[in-house]
């Protein structure tokens, strides 16, 4: 009895993750943590070119696959004058930097 729903040809997590868009996401993430800023969904959105009320997707795939990690700040944020959307920041893991490269030494 075969299903709707097959898993033959289904990849992993890191290969359904790891699509142009996606890599182009890895990449820029890594030179904005390179140059010690922060990646908030706002810069996300803006720099895949979406609107704010549409869904993230490649963010949402490759922090599914473990390759960036999502970082809460606390109460206030990394300033006073934070909205809510800029309370959560983007970060590669070790698994990103592997895949990526020349993680600065800083970051360690």
């Amino acid at each position: 009895m075969t299903t709707f729903f097959q898993a033959d040809n289904v990849g992993s997590l890191e290969q359904r993750a790891l699509t142009p868009t996606g890599m182009d996401l890895l990449e820029w993430i890594a030179d904005r943590e390179r140059r010690l800023q922060h990646t908030f969904l706002t810069d996300s959105l803006r720099y895949l070119k979406k609107r704010t009320n549409q869904s993230a997707n490649e963010l949402l795939a490759l922090q599914n696959a473990g390759l960036i990690d999502a970082h809460r700040f606390d109460f206030h944020g990394p300033s006073n004058n934070v909205g809510f959307a800029q309370k959560r920041c983007y970060r590669l893991t070790a698994a990103g930097w592997d895949i990526v490269g020349n993680r600065p030494i800083w970051l360690d």
